[in-house]
């Protein structure tokens, strides 16, 4: 399983259009800054800082043609990105289509949630400070 700040890490990088936009074009092309941007239609300079950006994730990488950078994007980590993703948006196939529930309801729970007593609520799920909370309220 993927580490959760990795994974919260990598789904930032990806939070802004242009960012998965670049992303989309480099794919299929190797192009400079300037290319991006006039394909974009963004400035030059927003482009470079997106550029900064999945650089640093490692997704994208330079290379130097004379004068100019033409940026790709780097297939193994797309890939190693691809199969973390996939391991958290994948629900186990045990589990479908149907979630089950590691909470078990008490057969005298028959009813909803809001009508049945604080004492009924607490034997089925344990004591949480959400209900305490909604004590408090009707209490008041």
């Amino acid at each position: 399983m993927a580490n959760p700040q990795e994974l919260a890490d990598m789904f930032k990088v990806l939070a802004t259009p242009a960012r998965v936009r670049i992303l989309q074009i480099l794919k299929n092309d190797c192009l400079c800054v300037n290319a991006l941007a006039r394909d974009l239609e963004i400035t030059p300079a927003s482009v470079s800082q997106h550029l900064r950006v999945l650089r640093d994730s490692g997704l994208v990488r330079g290379r130097k043609h004379g004068y100019y950078v033409h940026y790709e994007v780097d297939l193994e980590n797309l890939h190693r990105w691809k199969t973390s993703a996939q391991l958290l948006l994948t629900a186990p196939l045990d589990r479908m289509p149907e979630l089950n529930s590691k909470c078990e309801f008490p057969q005298k729970l028959k009813d909803r949630p809001e009508n049945c007593t604080p004492e009924q609520i607490r034997e089925c799920h344990g004591e949480s400070r959400e209900q305490e909370t909604a004590d408090k309220k009707q209490d008041s």
